[in-house]
């Protein structure tokens, strides 16, 4: 059975690649519902304060693979986050290397025990957003 996920994209500088298309992955602590290969992610952001504010856009997507990994301070089990292997998954994520990838996980979640993630490869559903709020990107029906 597929699900839909809804997840907010707070991280900026990956926002507007992301919608247009240029990014295809996001690294997601495993909640409750992990997703699968299969289910539908509503991607959205934020008018203002996260949870406190309007969705600014949308962007419905289907995921095409995902695979587990378990994260710690250090890096990506059992690799340190200056691994070639971890900057080229930063890089996929929109970040510069592993080491910056690593600063932005460790700020956002409590990693001091090896803590569960998932890798999500998704693709973007044939439509657009419906705005954004400070970008470049304007409403078009495909």
């Amino acid at each position: 059975m597929t699900r839909t996920h809804a997840k907010a994209f707070t991280y900026a500088p990956k926002i507007l690649r992301v919608l247009a298309g240029e990014l295809t992955q996001t690294i997601r602590p495993r909640g409750r519902a992990p997703v699968a290969v299969g289910d539908t992610i509503l991607f959205h952001g934020w008018t203002g304060k996260p949870y406190r504010s309007p969705w600014s856009w949308r962007r419905y997507t289907t995921v095409v693979a995902v695979a587990s990994i378990y994260v710690t301070q250090s890096g990506i089990v059992p690799l340190p986050w200056t691994h070639p292997s971890i900057d080229k998954l930063a890089q996929l994520d929109g970040f510069d290397n592993g080491l910056q990838l690593g600063a932005y996980l460790s700020k956002h979640y409590y990693l001091e025990t090896p803590t569960p993630f998932q890798i999500i490869t998704f693709r973007l559903n044939p439509q657009v957003p419906r705005s954004i709020t400070g970008g470049t990107v304007t409403t078009t029906h495909l």
